[in-house]
């Protein structure tokens, strides 16, 4: 019989594997992800992952934008580790200012069309 529990000592004996893995899309995926949205009938589909690839938001974070958060050519994200301040490009302003011109004066950055709701992007 044992005199104490192996475990008493508060050591693991599952060895942690660091199966992390990072994995960035090469310009022909890009190509052809931006060509399915856009040939999607859904139209905000393409304007969130325009969003996506351009800052590197998050899904989370692209459907809570708020236009309080988008001023002098910067999104200012709050509600992360750090304060993030992402510069905005060309062609995601144009997509911005597209989204403004349909929907007027909402709080939200509305990536839909119509300002329908997102529940879920991908299926997820």
């Amino acid at each position: 019989m044992m005199e104490q529990s192996p475990f008493g000592r508060g050591k693991s004996l599952l060895l942690k594997e660091n199966n992390h893995r990072i994995r960035y899309l090469t310009e022909d995926e890009i190509t052809r992800l931006l060509q399915e949205c856009q040939s999607s009938k859904r139209k905000h589909l393409y304007r969130i992952v325009v969003c996506a690839l351009n800052t590197g938001m998050r899904k989370g974070e692209i459907l809570d934008l708020r236009w309080n958060q988008i001023r002098n050519g910067f999104i200012y994200l709050e509600k992360t580790k750090n304060r993030l301040e992402i510069p905005v490009n060309e062609e995601l302003a144009a997509i911005l200012k597209e989204i403004r011109k349909e929907e007027g004066c909402y709080r939200r950055v509305n990536m839909t069309v119509n300002c329908r709701v997102i529940l879920s992007v991908a299926g997820r």
